[in-house]
Formats: structure tokens, sequence, C-alpha cells
């Protein structure tokens, strides 16, 4: 039987080219930046803990999670709303990771890592 070994790769390895693209002479248009090395946690209020959950995300993170269609931003993540009572979590150096906040929303939400 073959084994497998994966190498991890970004997946703009081979599509992003470095270079000047558009429209020249106009306002800033579009960027693009690759992130690495990030958390990404989905976080969901679990039934009825709605405002426990928006109480103890805004004690974790010193901003309230958003409640509509946007991001906010922390001073060491980004709060990405992803439908009622549930949103993500993107952050750098696994201080937001999953296991410091299981901790945090033990009590008011389910999470997943979807890093």
């Amino acid at each position: 039987m073959a084994e497998f070994s994966w190498i991890a790769r970004s997946p703009l390895e081979e599509a992003l080219v470095v270079g000047g693209y558009g429209a020249r002479g106009t306002a800033a248009g579009v960027s693009l930046a690759e992130i690495r090395n990030f958390d990404l946690i989905q976080v969901m209020a679990r039934r009825g803990k709605a405002a426990e959950l928006a109480k103890a995300a805004e004690t974790r993170f010193g901003v309230a999670a958003p409640e509509t269609p946007k991001a906010v931003r922390a001073p060491d993540a980004t709060l990405i709303w992803s439908g009622p009572d549930q949103f993500l979590v993107l952050s750098n150096g696994g201080k937001h990771a999953s296991e410091p906040l299981s901790q945090a929303f033990a009590q008011s939400a389910s999470l997943s890592d979807q890093s």
C-alpha cells in the first residue's frame, strides 16, 4: 500500500505572480495578502445563551461581537459575523486557538476549529 505525505502549500503558490495589473494611475484598487499561521474558530451560541455569549465575547476581546454581517477588530483578533448568534474569530499566535476559547465560552457556546 502506498504511503501518502502531505506538503503544506499555499493555495496561491502558483496562482499569484507579483507584478502590476489593471488600470494605471488611478486610485488604489484591490490588494491581496495571504495570511499564514492563523487560527480561525467558529463560535456558535447554544440554545437560549445568545446574551451570555455576547457578554463573554466582550469580556474576552474587549469589543462587542458583530450582530450583523460585518467584521469587528479587537486588539489581537478579528471577529467576523457568520450568522445569527455566531461569529468567527480570526487571530495569530495561538492566543485565541480552540483550547483557550473553549474555556472562555464553556457555558455559552459551541466551538468549531476552521483553521
